[in-house]
């Protein structure tokens, strides 16, 4: 990679923002920090392991940020005896949870719609919708964990694509008549089965009420974590949320 690329993966790297989501880790974590680490300062490392519920903590009295070189072979020590131990563990409850993105969308004015169009016309309408998104959530490696009936739940592994399926879903069902509105966050959520609930899902639920039509808005969590892409957001101001008590910076995604 030329000096040049590695500047602005650096500089990418540092526009990326984890803090809120440390918490939500639930899985056991090794946290390696060298003592004398002149790009992630110790304190960096103690702030993770410290914020990371089951998290183990390592400093090493060395400088490298690389863990290719120096102490190399305590590393590799340390992650085998941490796979060990991790791998021995009895499995517990919390182990069907999974960090993910969340994508609430909703169809705006369904209900003036259907009286308007009828009920066969109405169905045509929402197998092309189904049609649409089917083929937008796969393109995004997304799952669509159910139809809410004039919406939809979708989950991501990554937060740029959740935003980018959002808005090739606004566009492709505008132009069928048929707007639509959605809200994204990021958080812990709970397989039960085909479904998905928690915090995350709820939170996510109530981002997609606050837009207008043609309009997707995201929590902090999830702007914080796109750094480095070329995604831009303007603010959308504080909200409060239909049943949460505190309330939430909402941001709008710019069209990439």
């Amino acid at each position: 990679m030329l000096p040049s690329g590695i500047r602005k993966f650096l500089q990418a790297n540092a526009l990326i923002d984890v803090r809120a989501l440390l918490p939500e880790v639930k899985q056991k974590t090794l946290v390696i920090q060298r003592r004398l680490d002149k790009i992630v300062p110790r304190e960096n490392g103690r702030f993770l392991a410290d914020h990371i519920p089951n998290a183990i903590y390592l400093e090493l009295p060395t400088t490298s940020h690389l863990p290719q070189f120096e102490d190399s072979d305590l590393v590799i020590e340390a992650v085998a005896a941490f796979d060990n131990v991790a791998e021995s563990s009895e499995v517990k409850p919390e182990d069907n949870r999974k960090l993910s993105v969340t994508l609430f969308t909703d169809i705006v004015g369904s209900t003036e719609r259907l009286l308007s169009v009828g009920d066969e016309e109405w169905r045509k309408l929402l197998d092309q919708h189904d049609e649409i998104a089917r083929s937008a959530v796969e393109k995004y490696k997304g799952r669509i964990v159910k139809n809410t009936g004039d919406g939809l739940l979708v989950i991501f592994d990554g937060p740029v694509r959740s935003l980018m399926c959002a808005q090739e879903l606004i566009a492709a069902l505008k132009a069928i008549g048929l707007p639509i509105r959605a809200g994204v966050h990021i958080g812990e959520v709970v397989n039960r089965g085909g479904d998905i609930t928690g915090i995350a899902v709820n939170i996510a639920s109530r981002v997609k009420a606050p837009p207008a039509e043609g309009e997707v808005l995201v929590t902090r969590s999830l702007k914080d974590l796109t750094g480095g892409s070329e995604m831009q957001f303007e603010s959308a101001g504080t909200h409060t949320l239909k049943g949460l008590s505190d309330p939430y910076d909402l941001y709008r995604p710019l069209t990439l």
